[in-house]
């Protein structure tokens, strides 16, 4: 990277790697990996959301940086990269549509500008809870959260959360909206930090008619495609029946959420033309992780490490990164940490066989297997390699691989105190409980 060039960094949120690397799908993505760097084996820290973030920001792992199901927040020990540049002189602004990453779980650090799609007003008072819950609980949590913090900005944020928000997009057309004004009113001549979280394509998969009709099978019309449940909760405990086609449509309103995504991504960088500023800048796209859509018998993004969560695109272009082609480099460990509370709160009857899913899971890879090894003593052996799929289990066969790996993680796992142990505060009460109903609690 040349000395004093901007850096954007473009989190594609729920982006999984094949979907993100096809022409028909993703156009701005696949030229900016024509004529920058790809990393082929480029592996998300977690499945969900806020680990995987504060893993971006901190470089450290969930463990460590303490953002993780139960704790809200990045340990504040830990130096963010916002704050790297900031103290390198650099002007940083961010903006995010994901309610996880807010000011509230201090992603906020080190930017002068910090914008929150979900906010009409920006306030430190997140009133994210509010996102696709019943009308009831709802209700509940506007009174809860109204008088945390300015009771009028925490109305208007409500009503904007609640009755406007819905009914466009999940905050794509205002993150880029904001960028281009941040863009239009800068004066500065310092170099700068651009973060931007683009919430498409998570659940529920609800792209613009005009993209869908181009991913659609050619007898499912766009109305009937938005009838297909989109309940993962109620598929992962048995209780909803769905088809081969159904998943078939899925896959399809998945894609034109990634294409939506695309138009957003031409769009910034057609503003960063427009300012004078794209051979002076880093472009840099990465998922946080991934999505299964049927696959592993799962949906959504938890209970699992299989490379459908974990393997992100992550393209870079411009400086130094300017036409490398493809680079092989990947990371090696992963940890989600699950919670059958989320599961809990969506379904009423939990079927028994579903608790197998209770339990953590941490993964790690050499460049030809993958380890995947459960709290309650569980261990899965792939060759990926050979099976990218995940598709057999070779622990029977190479309980000595198994054990090789296992002993690597071990020594990762010691070679540094966990936040946990240090006092992060947890999550607790109301909050806890939305956030599970949500179903980001993982």
């Amino acid at each position: 990277m040349g000395e004093g060039m901007n850096v954007v960094l473009v989190v594609a949120d729920t982006t999984r790697y094949g979907d993100a690397l096809t022409p028909e799908v993703a156009p701005t993505i696949v030229d900016l990996a024509a004529e920058g760097t790809t990393f082929t084996r480029a592996f998300a820290s977690a499945p969900w959301t806020l680990p995987s973030h504060g893993s971006l920001f901190t470089g450290t792992y969930p463990s460590k940086h303490g953002a993780h199901a139960g704790h809200e927040r990045l340990d504040e020990r830990e130096t963010t990269l916002t704050e790297l540049f900031d103290s390198a002189g650099y002007d940083t602004a961010g903006v995010s549509g994901n309610t996880w990453v807010s000011k509230e779980g201090g992603f906020a650090r080190g930017f002068d500008d910090f914008h929150q799609t979900w906010q009409y007003v920006q306030s430190d008072t997140a009133m994210g809870e509010l996102v696709e819950v019943t009308e009831e609980s709802r209700i509940l949590a506007v009174g809860r959260k109204l008088f945390d913090g300015n009771p009028i900005t925490n109305a208007a944020n409500a009503l904007y959360r609640t009755v406007v928000r819905e009914r466009g997009d999940e905050g794509a057309e205002r993150a880029t909206d904001w960028v281009e004004g941040w863009l239009d009113d800068r004066e500065s001549d310092d170099p700068f930090f651009l973060f931007a979280n683009y919430l498409e394509p998570h659940l529920e998969y609800r792209p613009p008619k005009r993209i869908a009709d181009r991913f659609l099978p050619g007898d499912v019309s766009y109305e009937a495609a938005m009838d297909v449940p989109q309940e993962p909760w109620e598929y992962l405990a048995g209780n909803l029946e769905t088809s081969d086609r159904d998943f078939e449509v899925l896959r399809a309103l998945y894609r034109a959420e990634i294409a939506y995504l695309d138009e957003h991504l031409a769009r910034l960088r057609d503003a960063l033309v427009a300012a004078g500023e794209w051979e002076d800048t880093v472009f840099v796209l990465v998922g946080d992780h991934g999505e299964n859509i049927g696959d592993h018998g799962l949906m959504d993004h938890q209970y699992c490490l299989y490379d459908t969560l974990l393997h992100v695109p992550l393209v870079v272009h411009g400086g130094a990164f300017e036409g490398r082609g493809e680079d092989d480099r990947l990371v090696r460990y992963a940890e989600p940490q699950p919670s059958m509370r989320a599961l809990e709160k969506h379904v009423d009857e939990v079927p028994e066989h579903v608790y197998e899913y209770d339990r953590s899971l941490r993964a790690v890879r050499s460049a030809d297997y993958k380890l995947v090894r459960g709290s309650d003593g569980s261990r899965e052996l792939y060759h990926v390699a050979e099976d990218p799929g995940e598709t057999t289990d070779l622990l029977d066969r190479r309980p000595g691989t198994a054990d090789d790996l296992s002993r690597v993680l071990d020594e990762w796992l010691d070679s540094f105190d966990a936040a946990d142990a240090a006092g992060e505060v947890a999550i607790e009460g109301d909050r806890k409980a939305q956030l599970e109903q949500l179903g980001y609690l993982q």
